[in-house]
Formats: structure tokens, sequence, C-alpha cells
């Protein structure tokens, strides 16, 4: 039997049968195969990978050998096809049950679901130029948006009736229209729904506990850690690196530009694009423009000289006479701005509102990422270098060194501020959520509070504080390195072959954890085409 929740929706109830939604990732392709047959043989119940595409379901079935059943790959509906077919046709109905759904869930549509899709939603994304342009994009109408949303959220409803969910596993999923219904489900229905997170230092991951990278038993394993020695909080400073996501594609992205290059890359994104349209893929007919993804080859080319001319300032160069606030610029779209901050997006505004804020001596440094490049309005650039205690440094100077010159580092939901209150660096916040909040010299704060706020962050830096910060520095970065996985030898980003049991036990160790209190290990109740499987 199944209930009915408030929306009229059938709740997902507890049944003998349940299984293991995993959502891969085309980054770790090699790994998801081999975790779900792990994981389900491991809880008993049956791994259902749910793709995108006919073609990830091909993939992947080919790659099982005949391990998974054909039931064990669905193909979530096509969103992008859907709102391009356009049309308003009753859009009364529709707004209806939109606002039924965003008072079931708590939201709203447009900032919930919406604003983190980089096709549906790039209206809503100023510090984004829109490049390459998109056909959904401009064949979708306000109608045939609130189509997709629900179609996606009545097919994950229906999956959850058919094959009900013990656990949901992702990397990076749970945002936008084609996934965001899935948490929201999960936290209706009591369902643990796990991301494989960045713990935002070096190769250490953990599984968060929604789609927000939150933890809550991170958190207060940072609050609870352990005073540390002096030689320890020293070596820890000389320890803490970037991401080895931040490592391999800053580097990629900071290469110097040249026009033969970009012209060499515009020519391989025609002809990737003429493949995918020859082989009939639907992001080639609903997604973005052939022409436009060529255009934007050299527009990096283009914005790369642009960030390297005259007016963008080495570190070398910025007065020592100025107190430097850093504001590090954050790719968009991205989920960690878009998805996991949907409360704060706007970075031109808030560059705006922290300039205005700031005493005459403090200065602030914004740094483009290196992804973005290309990417962002020139306007935003324009109008950083029009801002008279604003400067714009180089893409390629060091995030890390910027940060140990800086008195306040400002940020949405960046790395850079793991970074910098791991380094006893103050830092302002305003995202609504990250694990990085649980520390004591870690500040979130609105934008409406700025004028308030920042000097008052500037000013809180006599010797003791100093020093306290960067003891809770250290104890974060320890707390950090304790509770998350090493996933160094597991070579995320740079491998092809399958993970080993040993590899394996690693991510589900954790993963089983951390569903503890949800899914009793003694409760499991193996699933008879797992059973049949191991037999």
């Amino acid at each position: 039997m199944t209930e009915k929740c408030p929306g009229g929706q059938e709740k997902i109830s507890p049944v003998d049968h349940q299984w293991i939604w995993i959502f891969p990732v085309s980054a770790f392709r090699w790994l998801w195969v081999p975790l779900a047959l792990h994981l389900q043989k491991r809880m008993g119940f049956k791994a259902l990978l749910v793709v995108a595409t006919e073609q990830d379901r091909k993939y992947y079935l080919n790659i099982a050998d005949g391990v998974l059943g054909a039931d064990q790959v669905a193909v979530m509906p096509d969103y992008l096809a859907m709102a391009a077919s356009g049309g308003d046709e009753d859009e009364v109905t529709l707004i209806n049950r939109a606002r039924a759904y965003e008072e079931r869930f708590g939201i709203t549509i447009m900032r919930d679901i919406v604003q983190s899709d980089r096709h549906l939603g790039r209206g809503f994304m100023p510090g984004w130029n829109r490049l390459p342009g998109s056909h959904a994009a401009d064949r979708s109408t306000p109608a045939s948006v609130l189509r997709a949303c629900f179609q996606q959220a009545d097919y994950y409803d229906a999956l959850a009736v058919s094959r009900p969910p013990a656990l949901i596993v992702a990397n990076g999923s749970g945002h936008g229209v084609a996934t965001k219904h899935v948490p929201m489900l999960c936290r209706e229905a009591n369902v643990p729904f796990r991301s494989l997170s960045m713990g935002r230092i070096s190769s250490y991951y953990f599984w968060s506990d929604n789609e927000f990278d939150r933890n809550t038993a991170l958190e207060k394993h940072i609050e609870s850690f352990g005073s540390v020695s002096a030689a320890a909080i020293e070596t820890a400073q000389k320890a803490i690196q970037p991401t080895t996501a931040s490592v391999i594609f800053t580097k990629a992205n900071s290469q110097d530009q040249t026009l033969i290059r970009a012209i060499s890359n515009a020519a391989l994104a025609l002809i990737r694009h003429a493949y995918m349209r020859i082989r009939g893929y639907s992001k080639a007919q609903h997604g973005y423009r052939s022409l436009s993804k060529a255009y934007s080859c050299l527009r990096t080319f283009s914005d790369w000289r642009y960030l390297h001319g005259p007016d963008c300032l080495s570190l070398d160069q910025l007065p020592s006479y100025r107190d430097i606030v850093f504001f590090p610029l954050q790719a968009e779209p991205e989920v960690s701005i878009q998805g996991q901050s949907p409360e704060c997006s706007h970075q031109a505004v808030l560059i705006h509102e922290i300039c205005l804020s700031l005493p005459a001596n403090a200065l602030l440094v914004v740094k483009e990422h290196p992804v973005q490049i290309g990417r962002r309005p020139r306007e935003i650039y324009e109008l950083i270098k029009g801002m008279p205690n604003a400067v714009l440094v180089v893409p390629g100077e060091s995030s890390l060194a910027i940060i140990a010159r800086s008195r306040l580092v400002c940020t949405i939901n960046s790395s850079a501020a793991y970074e910098a209150a791991m380094l006893g660096k103050t830092v302002a916040v305003f995202s609504h959520h990250g694990v990085i909040n649980a520390v004591p010299h870690v500040h979130r704060i609105d934008v409406s509070e700025c004028l308030r706020k920042i000097p008052e962050l500037l000013r809180d830096d006599d010797a003791e504080s100093v020093v306290r910060r960067k003891l809770d520095g250290a104890r974060a970065y320890y707390a950090i390195q304790s509770f998350c996985m090493d996933l160094t030898s597991l070579n995320m980003y740079g491998r092809s072959s399958a993970p080993v049991d040993a590899e394996l036990d690693v991510l589900s160790n954790a993963l089983l954890e951390s569903v503890a209190s949800q899914i009793p290990l003694a409760s499991l109740r193996p699933h008879p085409g797992v059973i049949n499987a191991i037999l």
C-alpha cells in the first residue's frame, strides 16, 4: 500500500524490495558500475543507475557485460526536448500546479530549480555571458519550462513507487530541472540522499547529507576537534593544497592562449558537434548551438588577452599600505553558486556592496576563475575596474598567495573560503550552506549586512585573534583530514580502469557509516534478484 502526500502524489512506503538509486556522472564513468555491484552485494538492495540519455544506458549496460539487468539502468526524461517544444497552452493550469508544488516542498520553482539549470535558468545568471547559446533556451516558453519541471517530477514520483529507493547515491546531482526533485523527494520520504563531495583540500572527499554539501557529522567533528600544538599549526599551513580538480582544471585553462590554439579548439568543437548530430544525440538537437560553441573558443582567447592587460595587476603590484580583501570570482553556471547557494548568486551585486562597505584603507582584490575565461560578460570586468577601491588581478596568480596577503576573504561558496579558514584568515561567506561554517572565524552574512559587518571583520585583527584563528584553522584542517576519505590513490580524474574491491571498500565503508542511523545494517533485507546474482 502507498500513502498520499499533500500534493496528491503517492508517498514512498517501506517495502520488502527496495533499490539503491545511483546517478552517474561522466567524469567518473569508470566508477559507477563497479560501485553499484559492490553496494548491491554489501547492502542487499538492488542497484538502479539513473542516466540522462539512451547512449548512457547502452554504455553502462555494455561495460556491465550482463551483470546488470536491463531493468537496472533507467533513462530519465529528456527535459530539454520538453522545454524546446515551446507553446503556452494551459498556462493557468500549469501555474496552479506550480503553486501546489511549491507549497508541497516549501520552495519557489525559479530560485530552487530553474535558477541552477544552465539552459533554462540562464536568465538568472548575470555573471555568465550565456555562451554557448542554447537551442532549448531559445525555444522555451514560461509554460514549457514548467512542463519540463513537472515531467521530471512525475517521472521520479512514479519511479519511487515502482522501484522504491532505500538510498540515493550521487555526485553533484540534485540540482536544476533534471534532478532537483530527487533530494526534495528524499526529504519528504526520509530516504537518505548521499552525494560524493570534495573536502575542498587535496583529494579528500566525504559523503554529504544533501545536495548542498552539508554533513552534520563533519561539522560537529570540526567544532569538537581538540587543540593542536604550534608545530602542528605550522605543518597544517604548509600542507594546505587546492583540490585535485582545481589543480587539473586550472592548469588546463591557465596555459598561454594563442589564436592558433583558439581556432583549433573552435574547429574541434564543430567536428564534435557534427558527430553528435549525425549520431542523433539529443544534446546536439536541444543543447548548445554548434557555431556558438566555436565562437566561445575564440572569445576565450580574446578575454585571456584582456585579463592579462596592463590594468590587471600581479600580486607584487598590490599596494603594501592597503588592507587586502580578496574576492575570488566563481565559475558560472556552477552548482556551488546557483545550486548550493540559491539565496545569493549575483556576484556583481555582491562586489558592488562589498566595495561600498570597505573602509578607506581597504582594497578589494578580484580574481577571475580560470575556467570562466571567455564566459564572463566584459561589462563585469569594466564595472570592477570602475570602482575606486577594487582591482582585478591576472587569473594566473596563486589564490593561496593572495589569501596569505589578505586581511579578509569574501566569497559565496568558493573553495578559497576553506583554504583561507584553515590558514587562519577571517572569512565572510554569503552562502547559507557548507561545512566550513563550523569554523569560528567563518562568518555567514547577508548582502544587507555588508555595511555593518565588513568593517567589523576588518577590525578583528588583534594579536590574540590572529593566534586564535590560526589554531582554529589548523583544527579545521586536521578535522577534515581525519574525517574525509583520502582518494589520492584512486586517481579520480586520470583513470579509466575499474576500481578494485579495496578501493570500493573505502567509498562504501564511509557511505554505510553515514546512513547507519537511517538504514541500520542489521535490518537490511536482500532483494531476491540480488540473492540470485550472488548465488
